[in-house]
């Protein structure tokens, strides 16, 4: 199935069967040790319900269940918010991550995406991160005059439904020159997604308009979600619960 953990199939499962969904999903550092029937008992169930669990959101068995959840989550955090989101082209997410880290970043965004991707931006400048935000006029007055700066090793773009003229214009040229493109979206019919090296795509509800001035979640969702892949590069890197104090020495660096 291509969604890991969809909600529609969730809702239909029994008490124990959600006990045992609870289970697994926040117990990610552990289950993939554990057996069927580790499972049962720490749940109070049974080994039936375990595999029953499985099969009714859709996998084979207990033991695709539990791969499917251990190398999505450590991909995209160990949160639920990470189960609305899907990854293209995730083998090259650590190449990408790197590139971020030591790397000149260019950040896009167009209407109210704008605000997600300042967001993004004063979170990694704060990190120390070489990242440059900018917005449609400034990038149309760039794009005519051929000014593009042709050293960004990467350019995240925001953009739910990924039709915009501009972001996929500048991502076109960028990547020409070498750059990898980054997207967040909700829509994975559009060039843009096509053309992207690495997308997040948030899982649109089947209620949620198309339409920007009806309400949607996949804003706030996109905050949520970059908050998730953000932690789980500290915890990489700094050993984040561990060496607080590493970081901080490195955060005061930066600012210096």
């Amino acid at each position: 199935m291509n969604e890991i953990l969809n909600e529609s199939l969730i809702e239909k499962l029994t008490e124990n069967e959600k006990r045992v969904y609870s289970y697994v999903t926040k117990n990610i550092r552990v289950i993939e040790n554990l057996k069927i029937k580790e499972i049962a008992k720490n749940t109070f169930t049974s080994s039936a319900t375990v595999i029953r669990t499985a099969k009714k959101l859709g996998f084979k068995g207990y033991k695709e269940l539990i791969y499917k959840i251990v190398n999505k989550k450590t991909i995209l955090g160990c949160n639920i918010i990470g189960q609305r989101f899907d990854m293209k082209n995730e083998g090259q997410l650590n190449e990408i991550i790197e590139l971020i880290d030591t790397g000149k970043i260019m950040l896009y965004a167009e209407g109210l995406a704008s605000a997600i991707v300042l967001y993004i931006y004063k979170k990694l400048l704060l990190a120390g991160k070489n990242v440059e935000s900018f917005n449609s006029p400034i990038c149309r007055l760039m794009l005519s005059n051929h000014e593009v700066n042709v050293d960004y090793d990467a350019i995240i773009i925001v953009s739910r439904l990924g039709k915009e003229d501009i972001p996929l214009k500048i991502a076109e040229y960028l990547k020409n020159l070498g750059s990898k493109v980054i997207l967040f979206t909700s829509n994975k019919k559009s060039k843009l997604y096509d053309i992207a090296d690495l997308v997040f795509e948030y899982n649109e509800h089947d209620d949620e308009s198309y339409e920007n001035y009806y309400p949607t979640q996949f804003f706030g969702y996109t905050i949520l979600f970059f908050e998730e892949l953000f932690k789980s590069y500290l915890e990489k890197k700094y050993s984040f619960m561990k060496k607080k104090s590493e970081l901080v020495q490195s955060l005061e660096k930066s600012l210096e």
